[in-house]
């Protein structure tokens, strides 16, 4: 799955939220290859997102949000549906997608209360799909303009209604690491997975010597340490306060990795969330830059990050977005590409002037200095 735009009201913490992944003009000399649907080179999609802002910004509730979605087209069950905020208005969500067949699919759902504004109530769920192909010139606008041209009818019957889309093309389609209680070490088993892990815990500490497979246990390894060993039982140590957070987050990082390198169902949306927050700044860009080189083409790549230093790297300004949150609460979303257009416009110093009204209230942390004078 590609998700090119992607609307929630009412939902979690979003009102009136919107966030696009189309950007309009081929960049020459990309960093990031066949950033376009491979048989519609017009098409073009943001293959690469870093997504940034301060602390609850709500980068970590637009990936449960979007496991939420893709979760209730494939199972088409109501339980699967994002977390309602406030139960006595509508929530809404659309979203435009592409699958492996071509094909621009918008779904649009809304929830409507029920008289009965207590926990247990179920509120009426209609759901509304309308697809256009994709020919061979057409890039997302002209997409967007056949859907718009198809009356958008919401159907109470939303399980006949998902069955418009090819549920099959989506069935276990992404990867999608959102917490560590969501992890799946796929393939943990195999030899690529051991490589991994060992490769990146050897890289997270100096102190680990090797990584062996515990064959006689399903999903355990021993971690051999300088003067002792670990073992390490489906993600989990013995010893938890013996590793540094560092190598304890590299464990998720090397499942994510195992995961892109085996593809063991056609995995091609990817959204790696605050992995790195423990892990060495330049550990964390070269770990990036492997997510990129690993993915597929018709693949998109989701990463949220706190480190600043993550914007020199060399991507395309559409690559990084930064999501803020108002005074009342309102979430947003901005591409840096709408500020700035010309090559010679550094992210980092826009960030720094914050063009993009992110920077966290730092004034109610220095206030804090005026308690230390009162006191004397």
């Amino acid at each position: 799955m590609i998700v090119m735009n992607l609307y929630a009201d009412n939902f979690y913490s979003f009102t009136g939220f919107n966030i696009n992944f189309a950007y309009p003009k081929k960049i020459v000399n990309s960093t990031v290859d066949n950033e376009f649907l491979m048989e519609r080179p017009n098409f073009r999609y943001k293959k690469v997102n870093i997504l940034m802002g301060a602390n609850a910004s709500g980068k970590t509730t637009l990936g449960k949000l979007l496991l939420d979605i893709l979760n209730f087209i494939r199972e088409g069950n109501a339980s699967f549906l994002p977390v309602i905020c406030d139960r006595r208005r509508t929530a809404r969500f659309s979203m435009d997608f592409v699958l492996s067949d071509l094909v621009l699919h918008r779904i649009d759902v809304e929830a409507v209360p029920s008289d009965d504004l207590s926990d247990e109530s179920e509120p009426l769920i209609s759901v509304c799909v309308r697809s256009a192909g994709i020919a061979k010139t057409d890039d997302y606008e002209r997409c967007v303009e056949k859907i718009n041209l198809i009356p958008p009818v919401l159907n109470e019957n939303y399980a006949s209604e998902l069955k418009k889309i090819d549920r099959k093309a989506l069935a276990g389609n992404f990867t999608f690491p959102v917490t560590g209680k969501d992890l799946v070490s796929y393939g943990s088993r195999s030899d690529v997975y051991l490589k991994v892990l060992e490769n990146i815990l050897r890289s997270l500490d100096s102190s680990i010597r090797k990584v062996e497979r515990i064959d006689d246990v399903d999903d355990s390894y021993i971690i051999w340490l300088k003067d002792m060993k670990l073992v390490m039982q489906k993600g989990k140590f013995a010893l938890n306060d013996i590793l540094s957070s560092g190598t304890a987050a590299g464990v998720e990082i090397a499942a994510f990795i195992a995961g892109m390198l085996e593809k063991p169902q056609g995995a091609d949306l990817y959204f790696c969330d605050e992995k790195f927050s423990f892990i060495n700044t330049e550990l964390e860009q070269a770990i990036i830059s492997l997510m990129i080189d690993l993915l597929p083409d018709n693949a998109q790549l989701f990463v949220t990050t706190h480190n600043s230093d993550v914007l020199e790297m060399n991507l395309p300004k559409h690559s990084f977005t930064f999501l803020r949150k108002d005074g009342s609460g309102i979430i947003s979303a901005v591409s840096a590409s709408k500020y700035l257009k010309k090559n010679s416009d550094s992210v980092r110093n826009a960030v720094s002037n914050d063009v993009f009204s992110t920077v966290p209230r730092l004034d109610l942390i220095n206030d804090l200095v005026s308690l230390k004078e009162r006191d004397k």
